[in-house]
């Protein structure tokens, strides 16, 4: 869903989610998976450009057991120059956590596994891109039934 807040920014909400029940001749696990994130667009004076984005994905269902959980938030702040061929942008990952920590869990009547992922969360990154030369535009094509056949008669008939 995207929602216009003002001339200069806009935020886009997005959600999925589902719902699994799993069974085999041994075993059986069911549950609720899905995701939801946002992204802030704002575009500020002087060709400057603010983006601010966050993730929570819920574990996935396995037949053995439930996987991790994920979170992520990221913030991009921008600068174009050159008739917005260039943009120099300061990138932002997951500031307020210096490491994540993941745990799995799955268990069943043969074995037992238990992990604990810890990664680096924070990444603080400085990027260029240039673009060489324009986009085409899109242009939509719309194609429709004639009631003319090639030789001119008229169409009969519905089907």
């Amino acid at each position: 869903m995207k929602l216009p807040l003002a001339s200069f920014a806009r935020l886009v909400l997005n959600a999925s989610g589902s719902y699994s029940a799993l069974r085999s001749s041994e075993e059986a696990n069911d549950g609720v998976a899905g995701n939801i994130s946002s992204n802030l667009f704002i575009n500020l004076p002087c060709n400057f450009s603010l983006s601010v984005a966050g993730l929570y994905k819920l574990p996935d269902i396995t037949l053995q057991g439930k996987s991790f959980n994920f979170y992520s938030c990221k913030m991009r702040l921008s600068k174009s120059f050159l008739d917005d061929n260039l943009a120099v942008s300061l990138n932002l990952d997951n500031v307020f956590w210096d490491y994540k920590k993941y745990k799995l869990r799955e268990e069943n009547k043969f074995y037992r596994r238990k992990t604990d992922l810890h990664c680096r969360a924070m990444n603080i990154g400085l990027s260029l891109s240039y673009s060489f030369g324009k986009s085409a535009s899109t242009k939509s094509v719309h194609k429709g039934i004639e009631e003319e056949t090639v030789k001119g008669a008229r169409m009969e008939g519905g089907n």
